[in-house]
């Protein structure tokens, strides 16, 4: 089993409640089996030959949002997100996989996206104009992720943003998109053929950059295509779009007309900041907009909450989810935010959705739809 290889790290686990202050998903529910020490000691159950996966078990699992925040607090380091992925990866070996996290895996094999949608005439019209025919080089090129599923409005916005400032780019003509849901869900075989097909088209682009707007996707670039044996040519830099852009800006090449007046607070995507350390960038570029007054999040950073959207927790417990969310949207209020921006469509998503259901005044916006603002 897969999880044989965390063994120290579900025996130190199992006996330790230090991290259970900052969990996600077990602040929510209040289930002990929830936690990371809860669910280290089901663990330690399955290595010893106590109980095997049942459906229990494999729902405690699915109820985690991997968002690392336990790793952060933990004083030793043991990864309890990384035992999750594996244990999820050995629940999919042993065929015990819950209906629900199945249908978000036929749907990214059927239509390249967990949503099951597909392109609408709109959607297809703006693609195939970015598109460049095979052969023909460009420096940028863009990944658009599953923003052109969930908020199309966010890719539309990063495209405006390379032809205002007058960016050679072209979009990644084949994307199959969900290989960082697909890994984290426990599915590390369909994961590494789309990583594996996705670097072949991605290097015969012979880019400079590759750009992305989906923070999770960047994961998957930075940490999961190397693991999976999916090579990327190194000559092409990976960033994420709030990187790209804040460089335009260090460059002069970026620059804003328009003042926003509003105070404006940052949340830190979990993938993006807390696994990758991309914290400065984002909020370097939203300070740079004339009229902003950014307010910081009281827990931000590598201690930023999860918002609910990791882990494919925001498809497999949409109701935890929520409740996640709304913890972004109180700390944002508490602090007098009139506007809460992130990088990642998932988190635009799960917040934006809050936003509704509370009928808070409060805007939620991907960090591309606000610099376009100020165009």
């Amino acid at each position: 089993m897969l999880i044989e290889k965390y063994r120290k790290t579900i025996e130190a686990c199992r006996f330790c409640p230090m991290c259970k202050v900052v969990c996600t998903v077990g602040n929510i529910t209040k289930n002990e089996a929830n936690y990371p020490r809860g669910k280290a000691l089901i663990l330690f159950t399955i290595l010893k030959k106590m109980r095997e996966f049942d459906e229990d078990i494999v729902e405690r699992i699915y109820q985690c949002a991997i968002c690392g925040l336990c790793k952060d607090w933990c004083i030793s380091d043991y990864d309890i997100p990384e035992l999750i992925m594996a244990a999820r990866a050995d629940i999919v070996n042993s065929g015990k996989i819950p209906s629900r996290v199945l249908k978000i895996y036929e749907n990214i094999r059927k239509t390249e996206n967990p949503y099951a949608m597909v392109n609408d005439e709109k959607i297809s019209a703006v693609l195939d104009k970015e598109i460049r025919e095979t052969g023909k080089r460009a420096k940028i090129l863009y990944f658009i992720g599953d923003t052109a599923f969930s908020h199309p409005e966010i890719f539309e916005a990063t495209i405006k943003i390379f032809n205002y400032t007058g960016i050679d780019f072209t979009i990644l003509p084949k994307k199959n998109r969900g290989v960082e849901l697909l890994y984290q869900l426990g599915f590390r075989k369909e994961a590494k053929r789309l990583a594996k097909e996705n670097a072949e088209v991605i290097n015969e682009a012979d880019a400079e950059v590759l750009v992305t707007s989906d923070a999770d996707e960047y994961l998957a670039f930075k940490r999961e295509y190397p693991r999976l044996g999916a090579s990327l040519n190194p000559d092409i830099k990976i960033m994420h779009i709030t990187e790209y852009i804040n460089l335009l800006l260090q460059k002069n090449k970026l620059s804003f007309s328009r003042k926003i007046n509003k105070s404006v607070t940052y949340h830190d995507p979990s993938s993006l900041g807390r696994y990758l350390g991309i914290h400065e960038p984002p909020r370097e570029v939203i300070k740079a907009i004339p009229g902003i007054e950014f307010k910081g999040m009281k827990w931000n950073r590598s201690r930023a909450r999860s918002c609910g959207a990791s882990g494919g927790l925001l498809f497999t417990n949409p109701e935890i989810a929520a409740k996640a969310a709304e913890n972004i949207i109180d700390e944002a209020t508490e602090i007098g935010a009139e506007i809460v921006v992130t990088a990642s469509p998932l988190c635009r998503q799960s917040v934006g959705d809050c936003k509704k259901l509370r009928n808070s005044s409060i805007e939620v916006y991907d960090i591309a739809e606000l610099i376009v603002k100020a165009f």
